[in-house]
């Protein structure tokens, strides 16, 4: 019950504080450790050993926390979604749910909420939270891993998920309630009642962007190439995005060609990806921007 320890190895653990609301949850970023507690209360530390407590945006119960810099997302009970960017100062943000968002996961610059009746919500920029299909069950947790979301709860259920939009069930031993799930680049690690254990590793060949394509400023009337590579078998195929919209320009390959540009001042790939048809193959590309400036005026004769 509201108990914090902290341990050097992993092996000798001190408590540090102790007593009050149970603490549901803690995470690290922006040089200062946040918990938050089953009350709607919060805790932060620069050092892990002297904690501070503060008060948060709402009064609800509070489940899940991720950082992503720069800043901190809660969510909980009655739809919460707090964000923070020093632990002290949080702000509440509009979910239009009442359903427990139980958990929340960061990958690919997209957020993920996830929780009762598999209420999902996403978002890019932690202000903004767009409702989603919901998941095929009410996950106690959630992570990113292996290039995809992956969600856990009742009956052992196990799912994944490119973006939070659509959810594939995944098989697993046990019909134990799986209440969290944690995962380093390699390994997925999920627990649950009983002291169920379940592990899953990466793909040793997972797809991967290896040269992103990169922005460039090209005076009007010239020719640009914009390339993209990727690596992981099976070999992808391509698609590019245009200011947003998919476009059908040099579908399937590596480069993408324009010749005598004239009529735009920003012309730029919004998330250029590669999309292969088998699940999970897909990974998005960074933003190239393209500048284009004006030809140079002739000389007055």
């Amino acid at each position: 019950q509201g108990t914090i320890v902290t341990s050097s190895d992993g092996i000798t653990w001190t408590t540090r504080r102790t007593g009050g609301t149970r603490i549901n949850a803690v995470a690290y970023g922006n040089g200062i450790f946040l918990a938050i507690d089953e009350a709607g209360g919060s805790w932060n530390s620069t050092d892990g050993v002297s904690w501070s407590s503060h008060g948060t945006a709402q009064s609800a119960q509070l489940r899940g926390l991720v950082y992503a810099a720069p800043v901190f997302v809660i969510t909980g009970a009655n739809g919460t979604i707090e964000t923070t960017f020093d632990g002290v100062v949080f702000t509440a943000r509009s979910t239009r749910t009442t359903n427990f968002l139980e958990s929340v996961a960061f990958g690919r610059r997209l957020f993920v909420t996830t929780g009762a009746s598999g209420a999902t919500y996403s978002s890019r920029d932690a202000v903004n939270w767009n409702g989603q299909p919901n998941a095929p069950a009410s996950f106690r947790g959630i992570e990113f891993f292996n290039n995809q979301f992956v969600g856990v709860g009742a009956n052992g259920s196990v799912a994944t998920s490119f973006d939070g939009s659509e959810w594939t069930s995944r098989s697993t031993s046990t019909n134990q309630l799986l209440t969290a799930v944690t995962a380093s680049e390699s390994v997925a690690i999920a627990v649950g009642f009983g002291g169920t254990i379940l592990r899953s590793t990466a793909s040793q060949n997972a797809h991967a962007i290896v040269t992103q394509p990169a922005g460039l400023t090209e005076v009007a009337g010239n020719n640009i190439l914009l390339t993209v590579a990727a690596s992981g078998s099976p070999s992808l195929s391509y698609r590019w995005i245009f200011n947003g919209t998919p476009t059908m320009l040099d579908v399937g390959r590596t480069q993408l060609d324009f010749a005598e540009i004239r009529d735009c001042i920003y012309y730029g790939l919004d998330d250029a990806f590669t999309d292969y048809r088998s699940e999970f193959s897909r990974r998005e590309a960074a933003e190239a921007e393209v500048v284009v400036t004006p030809e140079a005026e002739p000389p007055v004769q």
